[in-house]
């Protein structure tokens, strides 16, 4: 059994880390240059949170919701993370509203904080709206 903090070679040439997970103190392999703080098992349990480090959608939180929560057809069913993830966001929003959002509603933030889930924060907005009302605005010829 390797010891935490042991490096070896990984499956595609890398190095990797035997790391303890923060949440179950089990041990797992994580690449060197990355800093996984939860094994596998812990990451897909529902209640998990993952933040998007890079991208557009950079400081988004996504939180991990179980089949019989009464919001998952509210989450994505493939993708990058797999079935059962939602937006922070829109789970606050739903839950303040007792319902499930469709595809067709957007929760913006009025500080433009993507990490500021507050429901004082949060507002609900067709899709499309914003992008007709700029469209509206008395725009000077160039």
């Amino acid at each position: 059994m390797p010891e935490f903090g042991d490096i070896a070679i990984g499956k595609r040439g890398g190095m990797d880390v035997w790391r303890k997970c923060k949440e179950c103190s089990r041990g797992f392999w994580t690449p060197a240059n990355k800093d996984y703080g939860t094994c596998f098992l812990c990451w897909y349990k529902p209640g998990a949170e993952y933040e998007v480090q890079s991208g557009a959608s950079k400081g988004t939180v996504y939180v991990k919701l179980a089949e019989d929560d009464p919001q998952y057809d509210m989450t994505c069913k493939f993708g990058f993370l797999g079935g059962g993830w939602v937006r922070r966001g829109r789970l606050v929003i739903a839950r303040q509203l007792r319902r499930s959002l469709t595809e067709g509603e957007v929760v913006r933030r009025r500080d433009k904080n993507q990490a500021n889930d507050d429901v004082k924060n949060l507002y609900l907005q067709r899709r499309g709206a914003g992008f007709r009302w700029w469209m509206k605005k008395d725009r000077k010829s160039f």
